[in-house]
């Protein structure tokens, strides 16, 4: 596959803010050359970031640390998009690619940059987003386009950069060029083979070297003298092994090395026998501390059983609290403590619970009365309201004079006004004050509901010890009737066995 560059075109790139263009001949050599800062530059990174989507070297100029958010490094202005575009020629037929980086982008750190823009191929003058593989395909490049910077982009006063790398980089640079990268990991799985097997195989050499070197140590150390014979005497009676026998032939390694590390474990066990009898005690106590009833039942003293209705009486108590406490009806809890099974309570606050009843009937008491006498002022109120509207109709008609009392026909006096007045005025006042007698009532109550409320939870606290033995008393009671009918059946069992020798022993032959 033959391609060539004809022109390369960008804008917003660099130092250049408007497009510039700039041409190549496809059929000769082309240089270009002029003072620093002319563009030369210019157009070969527009080249590299065309292909790539970034420059190779933009690792080495990026020198923050740790940032975010920065501007594109090749932009001139970041309110604008940068757009490079490329014409190519591929086997004689033209290609064109647009790269277009977005808008004020804060992808300037150089493992982001890829991201900030789109390629597009031009075909028939529509823009059509493509993968950069598509466009390496189209170039003769290979997958990744790594050979691009290999073999046909040499970046500025980088011209060593492959022979500054390390050996595994140049060889991982050469994998990715003829696509040995397969071969080199089956190579790389091998050596990894390899090595297991040498570490093996050293392993085993070093067991034969300390083997003989035992064989050879015994030999010296028993050179002169003649070792007894040794009775047989079987370690285990009930456990059969391999080698507890008189006499026995090791026909495989495998076994040979099982029945080694027995012995080993044999000879741990004589050396520390006295740990593993204290392990095999311990041993025992954790199994029994597991068994929670049984534990339950030793835990409970014979001076516990003797405290056990004090404590039921006790954890009845808790239990009650608890209901109380979570309660939510403030109606339903204030009937609970009137009822007899909460006068315990009041023993908590130095309280008598005829006191509460009484307080709370007077408050029902008087709720009661305030409620009469605000209905009867209420009718009062409309009664007057409605005859005040019937003189009013009177007056509008001129059908009755305006000396007399149009409620009581008699004439109008200042002392009956007044009388009448001060009469309505203390039927009002009383019954605000009742109103308020209520409210100082109800907040004495509820200061000994919460009083109720802190020392059941105080007494609840401290008594939990209690509730948990109840439970244990519980329990040992369903035991003990389980062990009852166990012996009743045991002792029914045996009645009948003597019922029946008996009737055997007089049975007529």
């Amino acid at each position: 596959m033959k391609s060539k560059l004809k022109s390369i075109s960008f804008e917003n790139f660099k130092l250049f803010s408007e497009k510039i263009k700039v041409d190549f001949p496809t059929d000769s050599l082309f240089i270009l050359d002029g003072p620093n800062g002319y563009g030369k530059t210019t157009c070969f990174d527009a080249i590299e970031i065309l292909i790539k989507g970034e420059r190779n070297r933009e690792v080495s100029l990026d020198t923050t640390y740790r940032t975010r958010n920065r501007s594109l490094p090749f932009v001139s202005n970041r309110e604008k998009k940068i757009i490079i575009k490329g014409i190519f020629e591929v086997d004689g037929a033209e290609r064109i690619y647009l790269r277009e980086f977005e808008a004020n982008s804060n992808k300037g750190v150089h493992h982001n940059i890829k991201e900030a823009s789109k390629l597009y191929r031009i075909d028939n003058g529509e823009n059509q987003l493509i993968k950069p593989e598509e466009m390496y395909q189209d170039l003769g490049l290979n997958s990744d386009g790594s050979n691009f910077n290999l073999l046909h982009y040499v970046q500025q006063e980088e011209s060593t950069t492959f022979l500054k790398q390390s050996e595994k980089g140049r060889m991982d640079e050469l994998g990715k060029l003829f696509n040995t990268a397969q071969v080199d990991d089956e190579l790389k799985k091998l050596d990894a083979v390899r090595n297991r097997v040498q570490k093996l195989i050293n392993d085993l050499n070093q067991q034969l070297s300390d083997s003989e070197k035992r064989k050879n140590s015994f030999l010296i150390e028993n050179k002169d003298e003649k070792i007894a014979q040794v009775p047989f005497v079987q370690l285990f009676n009930q456990l059969e092994h391999s080698w507890d026998r008189q006499s026995y032939v090791f026909e495989d390694f495998k076994l040979v090395k099982e029945i080694m590390a027995e012995l080993d474990e044999l000879k741990r066990l004589v050396a520390h026998k006295d740990e593993f009898k204290t392990y095999r005690k311990n041993r025992q106590i954790i199994n029994l501390a597991e068994k929670d009833k049984l534990l339950k039942l030793l835990l409970i003293s014979p001076s516990v059983l003797k405290k056990k209705e004090q404590i039921r009486k006790i954890a009845n108590e808790v239990n009650k609290n608890q209901t109380w406490l979570q309660s939510k009806d403030e109606s339903q809890k204030i009937n609970w403590i009137l009822e007899d099974q909460y006068v315990y309570a009041f023993e908590y606050i130095n309280y008598s619970q005829d006191s509460f009843k009484q307080l709370q009937s007077s408050i029902l008491e008087i709720k009661k009365k305030v409620n009469v006498s605000e209905n009867l002022l209420i009718n009062l109120q409309q009664t007057r309201e409605k005859l005040h509207g019937e003189h009013q109709c009177l007056l509008d008609k001129e059908e009755t004079d305006h000396t007399s009392c149009p409620y009581c026909g008699e004439n109008y006096a200042i002392e009956a006004l007044e009388h009448a007045y001060q009469l309505a005025k203390e039927l009002y006042k009383g019954n605000d004050e009742l109103a308020e007698k209520v409210l100082s009532m109800e907040k004495e109550r509820n200061e000994q509901i919460m009083k109720f409320a802190s020392q059941m939870t105080t007494f609840n606290e401290k008594h939990q010890g209690e509730l948990l033995l109840n439970e244990w008393l519980t329990d040992l009671i369903k035991i003990s009737k389980s062990l009852d009918i166990v012996r009743i059946r045991t002792l029914k069992k045996e009645l009948n066995e003597v019922k029946g020798s008996i009737k055997q022993s007089f049975k007529v032959p």
